[in-house]
């Protein structure tokens, strides 16, 4: 066969005949002739590999062209399989037979290169190694009519297009001549893109247009490409294999092609249309999104090398009992699922399988998760045994009707204490006090389980008011402590309490500075009992279950102590 093990090779244009005149005819006249032998499932990508042989792009070698024989014989009816032949004569020739066995389109190899003959026209291309292309850089892009197929590409454009298009060229212009790799082409309401960019670009930027096709020759550098928010309805199977990072959410993909580029890490395919994956995803793949789809089961076997999948929002049944082993986010909320596998991938650490109809847990979940989202499924049960790395568990709204034994005595490895969140579930006022009665134990030093006000009959836990302060104020001396202590007898103290450990499940602690200004306030309020008792006042009547009422009393009391500090005099601007 033929070889460049030891060639670095690209294809350069030497001989084309009638080329302008012949390219899409000949793709059109070669499909006629052969589209019966491929089912309907295999047309768009045997009509792709026609399409790519009948003009490769420049940069096409050797084995990209065997390959694309190869893939039609495997698309091919078996009946028809005979008719897409390898080493024809026992030469280095492939060709394609009609139905009547004429030969309609051949690719013959030679030394030099190879030639694509068809419809009575032929084009040959050579090897260059790739010393001979570095020192021939100017004539190979030469080699391209940049101007002649931009200039064509802006004639054909839609009235309303014509401008944007002529932006595009300047942009393609500009990174031809100060050899940019980076190529963006956002927001232009391009409905084509032009068969040629620049050879050195390695980043393709197409996001926010009304493509409804990607290139089926693009350039064989392209390391990321981003064409989001589009109308594209599918993939072409002959992307180059150097792409890594590709984009395409926001579309109506409704399939992908059975082979995606080999180098892929990161396919991102949020909001499409589509109902399956292939079977042999890219091993290189690392990060895999197609959220909010219409997959109704995943390839028993993913690439074992992903380390984050989300496969929210479709309608999956079950889960592959193997999942890659290095996996560490899986988000598979919003689906069918009634559970999970046995065995779950043991570096995990983030799990979500919320909005799912998942009836139990298995017994044994990762000791590496530290956020498990497992709310509105149909849980009776929670595990025994919870993950030694989980920080917080969102199990609301399930059937659970009791907490673990094991629960009060769990320590999490985390740095604070365990937060597991149980709203709205049918647990019994028995159950609810029991646990409240041990997490208000002085010594407690288990996870924190809130419940939830509304249809049941709840008293909220309430921790002495020196351990709350203590996770606001973390190096308090033991004099401190003691007058925390001693604070906890006056009016509304336990609301106070509460206060805090509410707010402290609130958004405002993701900011870095928010922690530091209530601390600098708790200090305040334990040297000014005047303003102490306003705050614990306004503290009685924050609703503990909803999030928008203590952010708004915290404010209540940020505003009584600045009508505090007025009436003192001592106006304080960082408050």
């Amino acid at each position: 066969m033929f070889n460049i093990t030891n060639i670095q090779s690209t294809a350069r244009h030497q001989s084309i005949s009638n080329e302008a005149s012949t390219e899409v005819p000949l793709k059109e006249e070669i499909w006629n002739k052969i589209s019966a032998f491929f089912s309907s499932e295999h047309q768009v990508e045997a009509q792709n590999c026609i399409a790519y042989l009948c003009h490769p792009p420049e940069t096409a070698s050797p084995e990209e062209i065997k390959s694309k024989f190869e893939c039609l014989r495997m698309l091919a009816f078996p009946a028809y399989a005979d008719n897409i032949q390898y080493s024809r004569g026992g030469a280095d020739q492939y060709c394609i037979l009609s139905e009547n066995s004429q030969e309609i389109l051949s690719i013959v190899f030679n030394t030099e290169g190879y030639t694509v003959e068809g419809g009575g026209k032929s084009v040959t291309y050579t090897r260059v190694t790739e010393s001979e292309q570095a020192s021939s850089a100017s004539g190979s892009k030469d080699a391209v009519n940049y101007e002649l197929i931009w200039s064509e590409w802006v004639k054909e454009a839609p009235a309303k297009e014509a401008a944007n298009r002529e932006e595009a060229v300047q942009r393609m212009r500009d990174c031809l001549k100060n050899n940019k790799t980076e190529l963006r082409l956002k927001i232009l309401g391009l409905t084509t893109i032009p068969a040629y960019i620049p050879e050195q670009i390695t980043t393709l930027i197409l996001d926010n247009n009304e493509l409804k096709s990607l290139p089926e020759n693009l350039q064989g550098n392209i390391k990321t490409l981003y064409a989001n928010s589009n109308q594209l309805t599918s993939i072409p199977a002959t992307l180059p294999d150097t792409i890594q990072e590709m984009e395409l959410s926001i579309n109506r993909i409704t399939e992908l092609p059975e082979r995606l580029p080999s180098a892929l890490q990161s396919l991102d395919l949020f909001h499409n249309k589509i109902s399956c994956l292939p079977e042999n995803l890219p091993e290189e793949l690392r990060y895999l999104s197609v959220y909010d789809n219409s997959i109704r089961t995943l390839p028993a076997h993913l690439p074992s090398g992903i380390t984050h999948l989300n496969v929210q929002s479709n309608s999956l049944t079950a889960l592959p009992e193997t999942l890659p082993p290095g996996l560490k986010t899986l988000e598979a909320g919003e689906n069918a699922l009634t559970s999970l596998p046995a065995s779950l991938p043991p570096e995990l650490q983030v799990l979500d399988v919320s909005k799912n109809q998942i009836t139990v847990l298995p017994e044994t979940l990762p000791p590496t998760i530290t956020t498990l989202d497992v709310s509105r499924n149909a849980l009776t049960n929670l595990p025994e045994n919870l993950p030694a790395a989980l920080q917080i568990m969102q199990a609301s709204r399930n059937n659970l009707v009791r907490l673990p034994e094991s629960l009060p005595h769990f320590r999490g490895e985390g740095p604070q204490p365990t937060r597991i969140i149980v709203e709205y579930n049918p647990f019994s006022e028995r159950t609810i006090q029991n646990m409240q009665r041990l997490m208000s134990s002085v010594d407690y030093q288990g996870p924190r389980v809130l419940f939830a006000m509304g249809d049941f009959s709840i008293v909220r836990v309430t921790r002495p008011l020196h351990q709350a302060v203590q996770g606001w104020l973390t190096n308090l001396e033991e004099e401190d402590v003691n007058q925390w202590r001693a604070f906890e007898t006056e009016v509304n103290a336990a609301a106070f309490s509460m206060f805090l450990d509410r707010l402290s499940d609130t958004q405002n602690t993701r900011h870095p500075d928010f922690k530091e200004q209530v601390s600098a306030w708790l200090m305040r309020l334990a040297e000014d009992s005047a303003l102490r008792e306003t705050a614990f006042i306004i503290a009685m009547g924050a609703t503990i279950s909803c999030e928008d009422r203590v952010t708004l009393a915290y404010h209540q009391m940020q505003e009584a102590t600045l009508v505090h500090d007025a009436e003192r005099g001592a106006f304080d601007s960082h408050l």
